[in-house]
């Protein structure tokens, strides 16, 4: 997977739309005594003493972290330099990462294709396509590799210790000792080949995994934004280079140098390693010492990046782009800029860089910033341009702000604009409460627990901190950081200021960069790609034309054979548990509302669920919900404005949001469960807070500031479009399903590409009347709690406090309907088969999809088409549609009750429908192995048995009304799958020709798709 910087694999939740410095961690603001460690942590702080040696290695560090519960172990493995951080903690769900520092000198693509390309087998495990292979013989939460603009990373994470060692081994075996043969490389990186593979004399064309990623990725405005603007204002470094490649450089890549590359970058003088959790650090060592270490000799990389140069003046740079997909054609507002700045050298000093966190989270996070104020507000554009805040990966620190969707002739005034704001915060500073409600998100921000934490801190911890070697031990400590900040605060109020002054006003390194999209950005990569494509068939020989030909055809033989998985590792059925983890869950009724308690341990977090039914709701009213959701817990409400609205979420709450909830009924498949789900989450002791917020929104909502509406609408449209290129197999898979039943209705309703036209048509409009007379009505059909269910996950010793807090809130809300219920009755429904091709110029890449009706959780046969989506996934579709048909990916999925099929940027859709076919009847007949039905279930078990975060705990029960009991009975089905019932699910469900079948395609325009009868629609 490719990645351009950190932005792209975590964004920080409460910036905006930015990456700080690791906020999820830092420590919370108020002083706390240092608990004993205990356990793991306690063990791991007795046994390695710094300077003392293990298996070669010399400790450097060992750190309590008590605000973390964890304790922090940095050794230097003596023979070679590769660095190891062991971070213990009690925590079953352990992680594993290897860290390579990867710096290309062109756009070649090198360390993405290479990245791909070392996972296709090795010495001890030479099996085509290894990470593949070994998904459904894994238990991993989390499986991946990812390259980024310096870096490349190969992580994982899982709960079994047998499946953690066998990962390990094979990330080791594949990353320093993989084959990297030359059919690899034309399969993953890029190759000309015949169209026809039966005829010498035909087109020629390139084909290759990576190549079409990134053809796609060439069409995204919001990475090309942002890869634009690091790319000029660090032009002296490898970050003046696409990492991913840039489709007009690919095909000047040799695997040549992909190999000696690999020899300067993959070794473990250029390594980090990194492990966590609660499997002993010795092992780890042992292992990686003995497996990779040992034959390896110390050498000087040379990977390291310099600072860049401080300008001396400011620059101006302009950059074309493709046109957006769902652009309105005279639309004049269509340009991006925005105005960067290189704030610092790097990951040396941790408290500048927090400092410098804080303040640039202060200058553009919600309503209440300077920059909000000043851009979104001044109606000159619809949102903030990509990537806006500080951005820490790169060597060197980049804070950028901007607006997208703005008038050529409004640049500069953006810029003047930006420049007009850092002078008034550096003269008035930033309001204390402001400061405060930071601090309260920091605090709030090291409680709160998030999925797969070991890979999370791993990548926090590469991305602004290790991959540059900056101090990774001191990085763990922000709570001591944060105690510095407020001491040096304390000690000069004026502390922030002085930074804007700094950062920003002295600082000469400052880049403008706008962003204009032209029809013939794409057209002019086509024709460069047609001129290369003829220039090659021109200058070949017939002898050079057989002999490709003779190629493409043992390239294809080989992916129609079934990789060898003989020498791969696996974990095995007997290792599962039979009985699925129960959850202690209870309900109980106040004020006469039915109440779910989860009564475990949250680390003095409360969290609260509320589902509110919407069958009151009009059918004229229903496309708003999303947008009603969107706007309700930002728009003013009681006597609050919405900037003091906004002001009191951040002091007080973790969160608040409101989102549709549709999901077809577990047993009774013609029912729907659908409502409002309010989602908020606090400190315990701010529990009052909570219900006293909550109540102001139900009470009073207000949708009379037109001007701040139409701010929010024009950023959440600007949202969705953005959407459409990362996510178009979801869309795909949404649209193919949208004809299928009422939740397939009502799913693309909310979320399709028709709430995406919607949003957009909004946006456009001047008057709003229309639009907050549907609001309104949505406030009176929701707002209630009639048909309401609530749940709570407190710890047992705050549910008194609760109580008191919900009961007081309950007893302000409406009561205003009687007979309603959140679960929906539609009859017998008559689907209808639709096939629909979305188009757009602007789109160069396809995303296909078919979809056909399947059964509720319950029904036997649920378990049955889910043991044979994973197998058609991994065992039919991923050969034939990525590496035969050269898509980024695709595979098979059982989405609730519908049963779909998908390509993700994809160069042949109507090959891949034609796959998706010859899957089911793949199936059908039989022509799979014991093994393969093995690994299916596997794939499943991964799935179901994935950690609960405190914050998730009940929510199957809750939302949907799974029982632990209904949980076994479908646990117990999976192990219960044979081969039989996979054809019989494949024959009666996929191949019915009975049935109804929905396919959609998005992307550009197909003749063969006219052809074949489908509905064309423009986006």
């Amino acid at each position: 997977m490719w990645l351009r910087s950190a932005l792209q694999f975590n964004k920080i939740r409460f910036a905006a739309g930015a990456r700080v410095l690791p906020v999820r961690r830092l420590c919370n603001a108020v002083a706390e005594s240092t608990p004993k460690a205990t356990g793991v942590v306690a063990e791991t702080q007795a046994k390695y003493a710094v300077g003392s040696k293990h298996h070669g290695y010399t400790v450097a560090k060992v750190e309590q972290v008590p605000e973390l519960s964890l304790a922090a172990v940095l050794l230097t493995h003596d023979a070679t330099g590769a660095q190891h951080l062991h971070v213990s903690r009690e925590d079953s769900n352990n992680a594993f990462g290897v860290l390579l520092r990867t710096v290309p000198v062109n756009s070649r693509g090198v360390a993405h294709i290479l990245e791909h390309t070392t996972l296709c087998g090795s010495e001890k495990y030479p099996c085509r396509n290894t990470l593949f292979s070994m998904l459904p013989r894994s238990l991993a939460t989390f499986i991946n590799a990812f390259t980024g603009s310096d870096m490349t990373l190969y992580p994982f994470a899982t709960l079994n210790a047998k499946d953690f060692n066998n990962l390990m081994s094979v990330y080791l075996d594949c990353v320093f000792f993989p084959r990297l043969e030359e059919s690899d490389f034309r399969q993953e990186g890029w190759r000309l080949e015949q169209e026809s593979l039966e005829n010498a004399a035909s087109d020629l064309q390139f084909k290759g995994v990576v190549y079409n990623e990134m053809k796609g990725a060439y069409h995204e405005q919001s990475r090309m934004f942002h890869d634009q603007l690091q790319r000029s204002i660090l032009p002296s470094n490898t970050y003046a280079h696409d990492s991913g490649g840039d489709p007009m450089d690919i095909p000047d890549l040799s695997w040549k140098e992909l190999t000696d590359f690999h020899k300067r970058h993959y070794h473990p003088s250029n390594a980090k390693f990194f492990t966590y959790g609660d499997q002993p650090l010795e092992n780890h060592l042992e292992r990686i010492s003995s497996h990779v270490l040992k034959r390896f000799k110390r050498i000087e990389p040379r990977t390291e990046v310099p600072s860049e140069a401080d300008w001396t003046e400011p620059k101006h740079r302009m950059v074309v782009c493709a046109p957006d997909a769902t652009a309105v054609v005279g639309d004049k507002k269509i340009v991006t800029t925005a105005v960067a700045y290189k704030v610092n050298s790097g990951c040396d000093d941790a408290l500048e860089n927090l400092t410098a966190s804080i303040a640039c989270h202060l200058l553009t996070s919600g309503p209440n910033s300077p920059f909000y104020k000043a851009l979104i507000e001044s109606g000159m554009g619809a949102a903030y341009s990509p990537g806006t805040g500080l951005d820490l990966s790169p060597r060197n620190g980049v804070f950028s702000v901007g607006l997208r969707n703005v008038a050529e002739e409004d640049v500069a005034k953006v810029e003047e604009t930006i420049l007009s704001v850092m002078e008034k915060v550096a003269e008035e500073g930033f309001p204390t409460e402001q400061i405060n409600a930071v601090l309260h998100q920091l605090e709030i921000d090291q409680k709160h627990e998030q999925s797969n934490y070991g890979v999370n801190l791993l990548l926090e911890l590469t991305t602004s901190v290790w991959n540059h070697d900056g101090d990774v031990v001191v990085a763990l400590r922000q709570g001591q950081l944060v105690d510095k900040f407020k001491a040096a605060l304390e000690a000069d109020p004026e502390l922030l200021q002085k930074k804007i002054r700094q950062y920003f006003l002295d600082n000469t390194h400052r880049l403008t960069l706008t962003m204009v999209p032209k029809d013939e950005f794409m057209e002019k990569r086509r024709l460069a790609e047609e001129a290369r494509l003829k220039k090659a068939s021109e200058s070949m020989s017939e002898a050079a034309r057989k002999h490709l030909l003779q190629q493409g055809l043992v390239m294809e033989k080989a992916q129609s054979a079934p990789p060898d998985v003989s020498s791969l590792p696996s974990i095995q059925l007997e290792d599962i548990d039979r009985k699925v983890k129960e959850e202690e869950l209870s309900t109980e009724s106040l004020g006469g509302v039915s109440v779910q308690y989860c009564l475990k341990p949250t680390n003095g977090l409360t969290y609260y669920r509320h589902l509110s039914s919407i069958t009151a709701v009009p059918s004229d009213s229903m496309p708003y919900l999303p947008l009603f959701c969107h706007l309700i817990t930002r728009v003013a409400c009681n006597n609050l404005t919405y900037q003091q609205r906004a002001q009191e979420i951040k002091e007080h709450l973790g969160s608040l949001s409101a989102s549709c909830y549709v999901d077809p009924h577990y047993i009774d498949d013609k029912s729907l469960e659908q409502g409002i789900l309010f989602r908020g989450f606090c400190l315990d002791r701010k529990i009052p807070h909570l219900f006293s917020i909550l109540s102001d929104m139900f009470a009073d909502p207000h949708f009379d500031d037109v001007a701040h509406m139409k701010d929010l609408i024009k950023m959440r449209a600007s949202s969705l479009k953005d959407s459409l290129t990362p996510n178009g197999h979801a869309y795909a898979m949404t649209c193919a399903a949208s004809s299928l039943s009422p939740y397939g209705q009502l799913s693309e309703l909310f979320g399709g590409i028709s709430q995406m036209a919607l949003m957009r048509k909004i946006a456009d409009t001047e008057d709003l009347s229309e639009l907050q007379n549907h609001l309104r009505q949505l406030a009176s059909s929701v707002l209630d709690i009639s048909e309401t269910r609530l749940a709570v996950n407190v710890e047992a010793g705050k549910r008194d406090d609760l109580e008191n807090s919900l009961g007081s809130f309950l007893s302000g809300i409406p009561r205003d309907r009687t007979d309603l219920d959140g679960t929906v009755q539609f009859g017998d429904f008559e689907g209808q088969g639709k096939k629909q091709l979305f188009t757009s110029k602007a789109l160069d890449v396809s995303y296909a999809s078919h979809a056909v009706r399947g059964v509720p959780y319950s029904h036997e046969d649920h378990s049955r088409l889910t043991v044979l989506s994973h197998m058609l996934s991994d065992k039919f579709l991923h050969r034939e549609i990525r590496e035969k048909g050269g898509a980024y990916g695709g595979g098979a999925s059982m989405r609730s009750d519908h049963f779909t099929f998908y390509s993700y940027r994809d160069p042949s859709p109507v090959k891949s429908l034609e796959s998706f076919r010859k899957a089911a009847e793949w199936a059908a007949e039989g022509s799979f192995t014991d093994t393969d039905i093995s690994e299916a279930k596997l794939a499943q078990f991964a799935k179901l048995d994935k950690p609960v975060l405190p914050a998730s705990r009940g929510d199957r029960q809750f939302l949907r009304g799974v029982s632990d009991k209904v949980r076994q009975m479908n646990r117990d089905r999976v192990f219960a799958v044979s081969r039989d019932d996979l054809k019989d699910v494949a024959k009666r469900y996929v191949l019915n020709s009975d049935v109804v079948h929905g396919v959609a395609v998005i992307g550009p325009e197909s003749q063969q798709l006219l052809d074949d009868g489908f509905e064309v629609k423009q986006i």
